[in-house]
């Protein structure tokens, strides 16, 4: 896996990684960039990661999203466009919660929103088997939205 996007990759530490999340502001803008992902993904095994994505929302990503989710050291999660803890169909999805008081029983509240943004020992983003992911709201321009609900 030599040259470009790899080599770089590789040559920051990324071979003792053992979690990694792809994107935390952004998605993937394009199928090339999809599948250049994936491939550093496939070539990782040894390393857990979490992609939240809005791509679903667009049949052409349908393939490489699937793809990515059968292996077994991806979570692929759906982000809803909601803002106030609306649910999207799917395996494992997230959402976003105008307060900790929104949280529902069927939803996993991230915490980090009380460690200045980091995850700490949790790793919930990254289980398969936690289905719903609900970020509470954070940032000036997304908090000026939820006072608007």
């Amino acid at each position: 896996m030599k040259g470009g996007f790899y080599e770089g990759y590789f040559e920051n530490g990324f071979r003792n990684v053992k979690g990694r999340y792809i994107f935390d502001s952004g998605d993937m803008y394009s199928l090339k960039l999809a599948e250049k992902i994936y491939s550093v993904m496939v070539a990782t095994p040894w390393t857990r990661h979490w992609l939240p994505t809005r791509m679903h929302k667009f049949s052409k990503f349908a393939d490489i999203l699937a793809k990515m989710e059968a292996l077994p050291n991806v979570v692929v999660r759906l982000s809803s466009d909601s803002i106030n803890g609306d649910i999207i169909a799917g395996n494992t999805t997230s959402t976003i919660i105008p307060t900790i008081s929104h949280k529902r029983p069927d939803m996993l509240a991230c915490e980090a929103y009380e460690r200045n943004g980091k995850c700490g020992a949790c790793r919930a983003c990254w289980d398969k088997d936690v289905k719903v992911v609900a970020y509470v709201a954070h940032g000036q321009k997304m908090l000026k939205q939820v006072k608007n609900l």
